[in-house]
């Protein structure tokens, strides 16, 4: 078991080149004779950190996407108030107080930045818990 987790930790290092592929670590390892089943599982716990990884990009791109969102409606609320208030946008002897965007941006620009530190967080557990 020890020589395995020695594979397993080589092909965690290396499961960051653009080049990698599970194939070549079934090759490594029948070279080694390792059983059938030491081999899947490697190969199951290699392919289910690749898969975590591209889960985690996607969710990130996701997260600025979304704190964009939530900047550009702050922006556009303030412009509108300030604009009104400021005489810049012609509205007679009243002002527009942009309310909704400005607090709805700012609800959806928190919200994206705390799933970044609760996904983390969760994710550290179920690690911890799995091995």
């Amino acid at each position: 078991m020890e020589k395995t987790q020695v594979f397993i930790d080589y092909y965690l290092n290396k499961i960051q080149e653009k080049d990698f592929d599970l194939g070549e670590v079934r090759k490594a390892m029948e070279k080694e004779n390792f059983p059938e089943e030491e081999i899947r599982s490697v190969i199951k716990r290699l392919d289910n950190e690749l898969q975590r990884q591209a889960f985690d990009q996607v969710n990130r791109s996701n997260r600025i996407n979304l704190m964009g969102l939530g900047l550009v409606l702050i922006a556009l609320g303030l412009v509108v108030t300030l604009g009104t208030f400021l005489g810049l946008i012609p509205s007679g002897n009243s002002f527009i107080l942009a309310y909704g965007p400005i607090f709805g941006g700012l609800g959806i620009t928190v919200s994206a930045y705390l799933s970044k530190k609760r996904n983390g967080t969760a994710r550290g557990k179920f690690e911890n818990r799995k091995r």
